[in-house]
C-alpha cells in the first residue's frame, strides 16, 4: 500500500493565499509597466532625434552643393513646387521620389490636381514621421477643405523664427507687428525679402546662406518637431501643397495647446469656434513647434546638432534661438 499523506490528502492553495499571489503579481506588473513604457519612449525619442540628424546632414549637403539652403516654399506663378522638406529628398537618398514629384518643366504645376493620390501623401517617408507622434499621417476629421485633404504630413518643420504672425480666431497672444526683435515685419515670413524674415527659412522663395546666420549656427534653430494635426497653415498644410511649405515658428511657445481633444481643446473645432488661442485656427499660437514628448521637443540647430528643449524654456531665450541675427547672447539652454 502507498503511504498516506500527513493529513490524509494533498493540500492545495487556500483562497486567501491565491489572492495574495495575484496581488503580488499585480504589484510587480504595476511597477514594471512604467519602466517598460519609459524604455520604449526613450527608444522612440532616440529615433526621432536621429531623423532630425538626417535632416541636418541633408541641409549641409544641400548647402555644399548650392551654397544656400532650400526655400521655405517654391512658387512659380500660381504653381506650387513643394517646401524645403521636399527639396531635401535628393540629399536623403530619395532622389527617385523627388524626381517622380517634379517631372515637368517649372512652368507647370507639377503637383497635379489630385496629389492625395500620390504615394508620398498616402504614406510619407519613415524619416518624416516621429514614432512618438501617433496622430497619424492622414488629415484629421476637423479639417475639411479640399486643399488640406491634399496635404502631405511631415513631423519636422523648417524654422521661420520669431516672426510676425497676425492674430486670427480672436487670439491676441504673442502678436508682434514687427516680429519679436522688430525686424521681421512680413506676416508669416511670406516674402522674398530676407531682411523681413527672422529665421533661416522663409515661408516663400528664400532660404539662408551661412553668412545670413550672423548669430552663429550653434545658436540658431534650423528645424524642429511639429504636429500637423494641431495647426492649420504651415505645418498643418504640410510640405506638399502648403501655402507656407510646412514651416513653423518660435513665436508661439513650445507645445502651446492647440490640439483638438487635448488640454481642454474641444474635439470639434472650426474657424471662430471656439474663439481664443487654444484652437488650430489660431495661427499666432498654432503654428509653433510641438511634439508628443513629455516636457518639450527636439530641435535641429544650424550647425547640425540636435537638442531637446524644455517647454518651460525662457520665452526670450527661445526667441533668440529662433532668430538668426538678433545679436543677443543666448546663454545656457
Amino acid at each position: 500500500m502507498y503511504p498516506r499523506a500527513a493529513h490524509g490528502r494533498n493540500r492545495g492553495f487556500t483562497l486567501i493565499e491565491l489572492l495574495v499571489v495575484i496581488a503580488i503579481i499585480a504589484i510587480l506588473i504595476a511597477l514594471l509597466l512604467p519602466a517598460v513604457q519609459q524604455a520604449r519612449e526613450a527608444a522612440r525619442r532616440t529615433q526621432c532625434k536621429n531623423h532630425l540628424k538626417q535632416f541636418g546632414l541633408a541641409l549641409h549637403n544641400y548647402l555644399d552643393a548650392l551654397q544656400v539652403w532650400p526655400c521655405g516654399h517654391i512658387w512659380v506663378g500660381i504653381h506650387r513646387k513643394g517646401g524645403a522638406v521636399i527639396h531635401l529628398l535628393p540629399y536623403m537618398d530619395q532622389a527617385a521620389i523627388f524626381n517622380s514629384l517634379l517631372q515637368t518643366p517649372s512652368g507647370v504645376d507639377d503637383m497635379g490636381s489630385n496629389p492625395s493620390s500620390y504615394p508620398i501623401v498616402q504614406r510619407p517617408p519613415s524619416f518624416w514621421l516621429c514614432p512618438t507622434n501617433d496622430d497619424g499621417f492622414q488629415v484629421p476629421t476637423w479639417r475639411t477643405s479640399a486643399d488640406w485633404v491634399k496635404a502631405g504630413v511631415c513631423h519636422y518643420g523648417p524654422n521661420v523664427g520669431a516672426q510676425r504672425i497676425d492674430s486670427t480666431n480672436s487670439c491676441s497672444q504673442f502678436v508682434y507687428p514687427s516680429g519679436y526683435f522688430g525686424a521681421a515685419t512680413a506676416n508669416f515670413g511670406d516674402t522674398t525679402d530676407h531682411r523681413l524674415v527672422s529665421g533661416p527659412f522663409g515661408a516663400n522663395v528664400w532660404g539662408a546662406r551661412i553668412r545670413d546666420i550672423s548669430d552663429g549656427t550653434s545658436n540658431t534653430i534650423a528645424m524642429g518637431e511639429v504636429r500637423p494635426h494641431c495647426s492649420l497653415y504651415g505645418a498643418g498644410q504640410g510640405p506638399w501643397m502648403a501655402a507656407y511649405g510646412g514651416v513653423a515658428y518660435t513665436t508661439p511657445p513650445i507645445n502651446f495647446a492647440t490640439c483638438p481633444g487635448e488640454k481642454g481643446v474641444p474635439n470639434s473645432v472650426s474657424a471662430g469656434s471656439p474663439a481664443g488661442c487654444n484652437n488650430p485656427y489660431s495661427a499666432t499660437t498654432a503654428e509653433g513647434f510641438k511634439s508628443k514628448h513629455v516636457g518639450g521637443a527636439h530641435f535641429l540647430l544650424c550647425d547640425g546638432s540636435v537638442r531637446f528643449l524644455s517647454e518651460n524654456i525662457s520665452y526670450d531665450t527661445y526667441q533668440r534661438l529662433g532668430d538668426r541675427r538678433d545679436g543677443n547672447p543666448v546663454g545656457e539652454f
